[in-house]
């Protein structure tokens, strides 16, 4: 329909741009539904390529029942692309040092007992083994292979890596200490179930504002795992959907680079707001300090021992038309007469639109009410001129001043 044509174009338009920022060894990852999810995987195949798919990651976002509806809804998806699948590769997770002990009191410590068979059948891996305990004959299990040569298995049984079950009478198992698997990791799998719910995201944030809500907010645990499997530190984390912060301030908590981006005006106050307590510390405002913070200790702050600190740097688009469009939602009837002749002074009209036609129109736009003149006068706008653009920094129609011009000359030349 209509509307799935149109978030499609949306969606087009911003991961065309999206897939130019990423760098060589970077990756993208994209959040949807149900409803979504196999158009966006067709579109984000068309744009990335299929060969760069990395995974589909399926979010358990929901723990509790929804009682409206015959299918309780229960998780999320997210769509993850690298620029260039060949030269990226995720990084493991941490192990989970709860499954590793120390039976035998080996005295290299806790280790876990993996399986000594691997897929796929290769005839030089599939001798016979001898458990030492039973005198039991085993090979490989059907369509797989022992994971070392027989002259390795020899070296690995006296070394006293190979053991034969907890009670010493089934197949050859290899031991795998605690130290080995943490230095390798483990990999990815696609289905998250243990990284907190939207209901917790939605928690943390109230916390954090004293019980104030904001519409779907992610947990930090969510954007921990997510920038810990395609980042280290240094790196730098882009977000241009942030709504509530949270990519910034687990990013921040991280020791990520970090750049957000947010189009609706909530912006000041929850994610400018929120990066103010995560750091914690005086935090500058037109160059004047303002008073100490308590630093964010939610979220991941004590997985991570987050501490306070660091800065950032908040910026915000010069307005051109929309300062106008500004004006216009605030004014009242007798205001609004004036506000007509600065806008046919001073703002981008729409090419179709004639200055001196408008003014001698002008008994014409008093005689509307008040509802109808903030609706035309927003109409005669050119919507395209709602900012200021860079490539005309220096026109003097625009009225930036040499602040602002030095600010970004600084910024985009970093």
């Amino acid at each position: 329909n209509f509307n799935h044509s149109t978030w499609l174009t949306f969606m087009k338009n911003r991961l065309e741009v999206a897939r130019d920022l990423l760098s060589e060894d970077g990756v993208i990852f994209v959040q949807c539904d149900d409803n979504e999810q196999a158009y966006l995987k067709v579109l984000m195949d068309e744009i990335f390529g299929q060969v760069n798919f990395a995974a589909n990651f399926i979010w358990n976002h929901r723990k509790s029942s929804q009682n409206d509806v015959d299918v309780s809804l229960s998780h999320n998806y997210t769509l993850t692309f690298a620029k260039n699948r060949q030269t990226f590769k995720l990084n493991p997770l941490e192990i989970d040092n709860t499954k590793f002990s120390n039976p035998d009191n080996d005295v290299r410590g806790n280790w876990i007992a993996d399986p000594f068979d691997a897929p796929n059948v290769r005839e030089n891996l599939s001798y016979e083994i001898i458990n030492p305990n039973t005198n039991k004959s085993h090979y490989p299990p059907a369509g797989r292979h022992w994971r070392m040569s027989k002259e390795k298995y020899e070296r690995a049984l006296n070394d006293n890596r190979i053991i034969f079950g907890k009670a010493g009478k089934t197949k050859p198992q290899y031991k795998r200490f605690e130290n080995e698997a943490r230095e390798k990791g483990v990999n990815s799998f696609t289905i998250w179930d243990f990284v907190d719910t939207a209901t917790k995201g939605t928690k943390e944030l109230m916390k954090l504002f004293n019980g104030k809500k904001f519409a779907t907010p992610k947990p930090e645990k969510l954007l921990q795992r997510i920038i810990h499997i395609a980042t280290k530190k240094g790196d730098l984390v882009l977000d241009y959907h942030l709504g509530s912060g949270t990519t910034c301030a687990v990013a921040h908590k991280m020791g990520r680079q970090y750049i957000g981006i947010e189009q609706m005006d909530y912006i000041e106050d929850i994610a400018v707001k929120r990066m103010q307590k995560v750091i914690g510390t005086t935090v500058k405002k037109d160059g004047e300090l303002l008073d100490s913070v308590d630093f964010d200790n939610g979220g991941i702050s004590k997985a991570v021992d987050w501490q306070g600190g660091g800065e950032f740097i908040y910026f915000e688009l010069d307005k051109y038309n929309q300062s106008f469009i500004d004006k216009i939602a605030k004014a009242d009837e007798k205001s609004i007469v004036s506000l007509y002749n600065e806008i046919i002074d001073k703002a981008f009209l729409n090419y179709d639109v004639e200055s001196e036609k408008l003014m001698q129109e002008k008994a014409g736009f008093k005689a509307l009410s008040l509802g109808e003149q903030q609706e035309f006068l927003i109409s005669i706008l050119n919507k395209n001129q709602l900012y200021k653009n860079l490539s005309e920094i220096d026109d003097k129609d625009l009225a930036v001043d040499e602040k602002t011009k030095h600010l970004n000359k600084n910024f985009y030349e970093q």
